[in-house]
């Protein structure tokens, strides 16, 4: 680890801004086109490797990268952290075009059809703030511990995107931060003393899948829609683990995904 200065250091001294509010975070979501955000299906390089990921966003450039994209230093090329509030260009609020009488029509960002009109056209604040602008819990999260998709509060947020934590709801129609108050360990402290808490599919994977409306099917049909074997097998995947190893690394789970 090193600190601002490229210096090393023995020990993580928190976040900055700039881990967060980065090129980075609006390379993600300009890019996203979910058609289902709590599986991540539809275009995304949310699940992506990190090799996609340098590739599309920076034309495969390791130093351009680390040091404009995702982790923007001072003296960078192309002076990351000044640029990416002074040469920022809000993203696409809809499209315009016209129906077969002339008139204005306006459509979604993802029509086929229409010219893109930026949140820089509807407000002088651009899209700061907005769903598009701020960073998201699905920019460091895997799927399905990110954000609700937007559209509901248009045009704070977009259909076919994440919207923001402030916004956002899941075990059914709960929000985020009803719940997102957890314990050293990462389980959300109204789990504690109760046969869920150490169970991390029941507490904590299985509530997060669920969006609005699955609170009303009973659990079988929830294991049908959210296979625990299936999304244990994903995990693992991307983390490089076996299978039949999950039951012994439990508490290494719970740290990569909620810590």
């Amino acid at each position: 680890m090193k600190d601002e200065m490229g210096k090393p250091i023995k020990e993580m001294r928190g976040l900055y801004c700039s881990n967060c509010h980065n090129q980075l975070a609006h390379e993600l979501y300009k890019l996203d086109d979910l058609t289902n955000v709590a599986t991540q299906e539809g275009k995304t390089l949310r699940n992506k490797s990190i090799a996609e990921v340098k590739k599309t966003a920076a034309g495969g450039d390791e130093k351009k990268f680390k040091t404009f994209f995702a982790d923007p230093i001072v003296g960078a090329e192309g002076y990351p952290l000044s640029s990416f509030y002074g040469k920022h260009a809000g993203a696409t609020l809809v499209r315009a075009s016209k129906d077969s009488a002339g008139k204005l029509k306006l459509l979604a960002w993802n029509a086929k059809e229409g010219d893109p009109v930026p949140y820089d056209g509807a407000s002088g604040g651009k899209d700061w703030w907005l769903a598009a602008g701020e960073p998201h819990c699905a920019d460091c999260h895997l799927a399905p511990f990110v954000e609700s998709e937007g559209g509901t509060y248009f045009p704070i947020d977009q259909p076919n995107k994440y919207s923001l934590y402030r916004y956002s709801k899941a075990h059914g129609t709960i929000a985020c931060q009803s719940c997102h108050r957890v314990n050293a360990k990462g389980v959300p402290v109204q789990l504690e003393g109760t046969e869920y808490y150490n169970d991390y599919w029941a507490s904590v994977a299985l509530p997060h899948y669920m969006r609005t409306g699955d609170e009303k099917l009973p659990i079988n049909k929830l294991m049908e829609k959210f296979p625990h074997k299936k999304s244990a097998e994903g995990r693992c995947r991307r983390m490089g683990i076996k299978t039949h190893e999950v039951k012994s690394i439990a508490p290494r789970l719970r740290g990569y995904f909620i810590a």
